[in-house]
């Protein structure tokens, strides 16, 4: 009995080891724990570290049971950064869309824009980043599977001139609003609003912007004010796309291209499709006459061809 009280003695300093390792172990496990359920919760709340969390501009749509069939043939176009033709995996299928777009990653296909056709019968997507939906055509019998991209704000392209775009809108003047319509645009679309150039217009749903490159396409878009003293816009609507005529402009007038303008006998000049002209001299270089400082030759000047501007010498042998 004694023995066996002693022996158990002997046990107990390995027995306390024991249990305090086991302890250190427990403790250790359930921090890690702790540990890794605050890190999952802080995920869960950080919307930036949400997979598919992304920027988007939202447009309010009235007609959102017109769009439900049509919500498929609806798409973004990528956004644009420095390394797009790096990125760009459509190359040399299609590299660029009008307004500096990115084709569509899944087709290489550009997204339509304002007014032109889609639906499942076109296989043409409306560009979303524009603010565009499909919207079925009331007057068309394939309205199930053709419509037209169209915004909230129904923005339209009226005509198109040398260096100015006409355009009309649906009027969307808040209630007591004594402020202009602002024209925005630019030659290739951006999200961030304050890097487009901007026109005040008047209190009508209309515009003509003024003053825009030849043979150029631009984006368009409107808006009105909320505090114009603060610069700060309010609603703002949908981007159309549009492009002024190919030709040139000089002293005021217009010239077609192919058209040919002379400057006063001195350059005639062609209009090409950049808005420039092409000029090469009206008369031909004459070339150094010998016989004109030969005594023994008598040298007129004399109108050559049918030109009443370019002149030759022309030199005859002096009757001895």
């Amino acid at each position: 009995m004694m023995y066996g009280i002693s022996h158990l003695r002997n046990l107990v300093p390995h027995i306390i080891i024991v249990l305090t390792l086991f302890n250190l172990l427990l403790n250790i496990s359930l921090a890690e724990h702790i540990s890794a359920s605050e890190t999952n919760k802080e995920s869960d709340s950080d919307p930036g570290n949400k997979e598919n969390q992304q920027e988007t501009t939202h447009f309010s749509d009235s007609s959102t049971s017109a769009t439900m069939t049509f919500a498929a043939v609806t798409a973004t176009s990528p956004a644009a950064t420095e390394s797009d033709d790096e990125q760009n995996q459509c190359n040399p299928k299609i590299s660029r869309c009008p307004g500096n777009r990115l084709p569509s990653a899944e087709d290489c296909s550009c997204l339509a824009m304002a007014g032109e056709k889609c639906g499942f019968n076109t296989r043409k997507r409306c560009d979303q980043n524009l603010g565009l939906r499909c919207i079925p055509e009331k007057k068309s019998s394939l309205s199930k599977s053709y419509g037209v991209c169209r915004g909230q704000y129904n923005v339209r392209v009226v005509s198109t001139g040398y260096s100015n775009v006409s355009l009309k809108w649906d009027n969307f003047k808040p209630h007591g609003y004594s402020y202009e319509y602002v024209i925005l645009y630019r030659e290739t679309f951006v999200p961030d609003i304050w890097l487009w150039h901007s026109n005040a217009c008047g209190p009508e749903p209309e515009a003509v912007v003024h003053g825009l490159k030849v043979n150029q396409g631009y984006f368009f878009r409107v808006t009105v004010w909320k505090d114009p003293v603060k610069q700060l816009y309010g609603n703002i609507t949908e981007a159309v796309y549009a492009k002024t005529k190919a030709g040139c402009i000089f002293q005021g007038k217009t010239y077609q291209v192919g058209q040919l303008y002379e400057v006063k006998c001195e350059d005639i000049c062609k209009c090409m499709s950049d808005g420039k002209f092409a000029c090469e001299p009206v008369c031909p270089e004459e070339r150094h006459n010998p016989k004109i400082n030969n005594p023994m030759f008598k040298c007129t000047t004399e109108l050559i061809g049918q030109s009443e501007c370019c002149y030759a010498t022309v030199c005859e042998p002096i009757d001895s």
